[in-house]
């Protein structure tokens, strides 16, 4: 309910440009703000406990499709341009969703001893998610691929085992793993992105002086702390502004 007019001033916050945080796709406005938001809303909701299983694997596997050739677009648009930095996007975007669905389907064969259908696509998301905020103007190759193996084991943990053991993620109602897909994979690509950030494909689209990952020489890690700090405020904010619009008003 807040994340529009939220994620039009967080891009525009004069701090966010001087902090250096790096932000290609909307990783902020399309993942961080929303999942905060969601996942605050579905905890003051409650759980319904009601079982999904999944009933057409034909039409999943189309959508899924379907979303990955669209974020194609999607990505290489932000550039605003047919041109090397458009160019990266592409190629980023596939390296690290290929690498992390492969990931994926390895450790579902290691757990459980049979690979996943829905398990493929969950973890083709959580690449896709993983990767906005870097995509072709921070990283290298070799860095999406890193990301992609990063995020296919986070994101898969905490879904498959971490979810039966903390108590408050057994109180929200996610059947499509949303949280974990979208949320732990976006705060990770944003982490990722300090560590990675390349100072010659930062200066090809956004003209900060001096940004670079850590990876790339920053002093004392500063990209990776204006990172988690710029993702810390945008989960908070909306948390906070979520919780105050769902309390109860007060007769």
């Amino acid at each position: 309910m807040n994340q529009p007019q939220f994620n039009h001033g967080i891009q525009q916050l004069p701090w966010s440009f001087s902090m250096r945080s790096h932000d290609y796709s909307g990783g902020s406005v399309v993942r961080l703000a929303s999942r905060a938001a969601s996942f605050t809303a579905a905890y003051q909701v409650g759980a319904f406990f009601y079982e999904f299983p999944p009933n057409n694997l034909l039409l999943a596997l189309t959508g899924a499709g379907i979303l990955w050739m669209g974020r194609t677009g999607f990505n290489r648009g932000d550039a605003f341009a047919a041109n090397v930095d458009s160019s990266l996007a592409v190629l980023h975007t596939h390296i690290c969703a290929a690498t992390i669905l492969l990931m994926w389907t390895c450790w579902d064969v290691i757990f459980f001893k049979k690979p996943s259908v829905i398990g493929a696509i969950q973890g083709m998301i959580t690449g896709l998610v993983c990767i906005n905020p870097s995509q072709s103007h921070v990283i290298q190759g070799w860095a999406a691929l890193v990301m992609g193996i990063a995020s296919g084991a986070i994101p898969w943990y905490t879904m498959m085992s971490l979810t039966r053991k903390l108590k408050i993620l057994q109180k929200i109602d996610d059947p499509l793993g949303v949280f974990h897909t979208h949320a732990v994979a976006g705060t990770l690509g944003w982490a990722l992105t300090g560590l990675f950030a390349h100072p010659s494909l930062c200066s090809m689209f956004l003209a900060v002086p001096d940004s670079k990952g850590t990876f790339s020489g920053s002093k004392g890690g500063i990209q990776l702390l204006e990172q988690l700090v710029g993702a810390s405020f945008i989960i908070g904010w909306n948390v906070v502004i979520t919780s105050v619009i769902l309390s109860p008003p007060h007769v």
